[in-house]
């Protein structure tokens, strides 16, 4: 009977501790322009433009469950990353050994209603977005292009 009781008690625990807060769909503008969002193609460099829109899961941080990961809503196992300060959308690789995890968590810094995205493995780097729209980490970069609004779907 104690057993029981005991594996109940453990089933209700773990129940509850899976059922956080359910993820978070979002489109990434840019604050200041809000008709461009950032966008990107399996296996290319993402880009900032109001012509493409890519949606996101905003998950718990691959590397750190303290930052935030962003999976491309509809590829799987794909998520926006820094390669060489270039951000990318690629697979996460099924033998990873940190590198890649770290490179696709990001501390989400809250200013206002807008946020930044900060290097977790690169403190003081944050994604921006290049004139060109390309979209790549950056210290100290200019906040009209390295503030983003994460619009809910």
């Amino acid at each position: 009977m104690k057993s029981a009781l005991v594996i109940v008690l453990l089933g209700l625990a773990l129940c509850t501790a899976f059922s956080a807060e359910p993820e978070k769909i979002v489109e990434i503008r840019l604050a200041g322009q809000p008709e461009a969002a950032l966008s990107a193609y399996r296996g290319k460099v993402a880009e900032c433009s109001p012509k493409h829109v890519s949606k996101y899961h905003l998950v718990p941080g691959i590397a750190d469950s303290k930052l935030v990961s962003l999976e491309q809503v509809g590829a799987t196992g794909f998520y926006l990353r820094h390669q060489k300060f270039v951000v990318f959308l690629h697979a996460r690789p099924k033998n990873e050994n940190g590198g890649y995890d770290a490179d696709a968590s990001f501390k989400l810094v809250h200013e206002g209603d807008n946020v930044r995205f900060e290097a977790s493995n690169y403190p003081g780097m944050f994604i921006t977005v290049r004139d060109d729209g390309i979209v790549i980490t950056a210290r100290n970069p200019d906040p009209a292009k390295s503030t983003f609004l994460l619009k809910k779907d």
